[in-house]
Parts: C-alpha cells; sequence; structure tokens
C-alpha cells in the first residue's frame, strides 16, 4: 500500500501558498462577508417605505376630493420637506405612508423627469380623482394601485378616474442608467488610466529613470493627460452613440456643461 504522505504535503504546501497571501484571505473569507452584510442593509426595509405623491390643484370642482385628502393624509409645504414615518398621525390610518403636497403643472413635470415623484394627482370637473404616471416605471405603477386601494379604504365611494398615462422623456431606467455609467468611465479613466499608470511605472522604478532622461516632465505628464482624455472620449462617444441610436436617448441639459464636466 503506497503511502499518503506526499499527497499530504502537497496538500499542506497548497494551503500554505493560499494562506500565505492576505489579499487572497480577504477577497475568499472576508469580502463574501462584507458584501452581503453591506447589500443586506442596503436593501433590506423595514416596513412600507414612505411615498410622496404631488397634487395639482385644478378648477372647483376638484376641490371637494381634494379638501377631503387634506384631512385624511399628511400634508407637508413642499417635496423637500422631510416628514418622518409616524411623526404626523393620519386621519385616515390607510394613508400614513403617504405624503402629499400641492404644485403647479409645469414644477410637477420636472420633478417626474428628475425621478422625484413617481405620480401626481388631479381632479376632473367632475370631481374624479386621477392618477398620473408613466407605466414603465415599476415604482409609480406600485404606488398607483397602493393609493388607490388606500383611498378606497378611506371612503368607498370616492370617484376615482381613469389613470393618465405619462410618456416623458427622461423618466425610464436606462436614462438614469447611462450617465451613471459615463460617470463611471470618467472616474475609471482617472483612478486606473492617470493614477495607477503612474504608480505601477513608480512600483517598477521605470518613472526614476524616465525622469533622469532628457525627457521634460511636463510634456509626458500632458502626454498621459491627453491619451487617457481621448481615450474616454472615444469610450464615451461609443457608449452614448449606442444609447442614442438604439433606446433614443437624449440629453436634457446642456451639451457644453457635460464637455466642461468630462475636461474637469
Amino acid at each position: 500500500m503506497k503511502s499518503n504522505r506526499p499527497f499530504l504535503n502537497l496538500l499542506a504546501v497548497q494551503f500554505k501558498e493560499f494562506t500565505r497571501e492576505p489579499e487572497a484571505l480577504f477577497w475568499a473569507l472576508i469580502f463574501p462577508i462584507l458584501l452581503s452584510w453591506a447589500l443586506g442593509l442596503a436593501f433590506s426595509q423595514k416596513g412600507e417605505p414612505l411615498r410622496t405623491v404631488a397634487v395639482v390643484k385644478t378648477d372647483s370642482g376638484a376641490n371637494e376630493n381634494l379638501h377631503n385628502l387634506e384631512q385624511w393624509g399628511v400634508w407637508q409645504n413642499t417635496r423637500e420637506e422631510k416628514t418622518k414615518l409616524g411623526s404626523q398621525p393620519a386621519a385616515c390610518p390607510a394613508l400614513q405612508n403617504f405624503r402629499f403636497y400641492y404644485t403647479t403643472s409645469s414644477e410637477v413635470l420636472q420633478a417626474l423627469q428628475k425621478g422625484k415623484i413617481d405620480l401626481y394627482l388631479t381632479a376632473d370637473n367632475r370631481g374624479a380623482l386621477t392618477f398620473n404616471y408613466d407605466p414603465g416605471n415599476t415604482e409609480a405603477r406600485v404606488t398607483a394601485l397602493l393609493l388607490d386601494r388606500r383611498l378606497r379604504e378611506c371612503r368607498g365611494d370616492l370617484p376615482i378616474g381613469q389613470d393618465r398615462i405619462l410618456i416623458l422623456p427622461g423618466t425610464r431606467y436606462i436614462d438614469f442608467l447611462i450617465p451613471g455609467l459615463l460617470a463611471l468611465n470618467v472616474m475609471n479613466a482617472c483612478i486606473w488610466g492617470v493614477g495607477w499608470g503612474l504608480i505601477e511605472l513608480r512600483m517598477k522604478k521605470l518613472l526614476k529613470r524616465m525622469a533622469a532622461s532628457p525627457m521634460n516632465k511636463n510634456m509626458y505628464l500632458l502626454s498621459l493627460f491627453t491619451a487617457r482624455l481621448l481615450l474616454s472620449a472615444g469610450e464615451l462617444i461609443l457608449l452614448f452613440g449606442f444609447a442614442l441610436l438604439y433606446f433614443r436617448m437624449r440629453i436634457n441639459g446642456s451639451p457644453v456643461a457635460f464637455l466642461l464636466v468630462l475636461l474637469a
């Protein structure tokens, strides 16, 4: 019978090689625990979240039901006003997790496009409440369904009209994802392209040799920044061009401001 000692020795060598590297221990053992802890805290919700709903007051025929909302729910002066959940009891307990505020028709569209609210309420001449939201926004659909059910719990015969479907540019998930990817691209170009590139040259002791050569140091730094800027610009144009052609995206802000942010 052959001895298993050579195998055990080789196995011990493998474990020693693994434990000799602190980075390997961190990424294999500690990082998954930290990642699960961070994601668990970030995406674990304790109870129902607080939902803010804008209300656009229109003609006098809508005042009665809007007055009912003023009596039932918790109101705040503006959307930015921070009203804690449960700090003000609602007259109708079903609306305790909702916060309402009045706004104008022009301001409410800007709030929708910026993702500050998911839907807003209006009322027609008959007083029927209308939910205005983009059906492509999953959170808006959930808020509309919850609010409809909670309002009927407050008053079963409350007139609620047909939902008004809004298709607003800049409210899709991809409209928020692409700017984030563009910003991530710029950050990677600065950190890894410029910062890590210089650090790697210093680690390999090439930076000292280059400094001792007749090379102009300022010209080298300028060439490094210019190369990374051009590469980053090419990546941004490619990514935004794809989003423009496939998803029909557009820049709502100033293109000049976007270029200035890129250069900064």
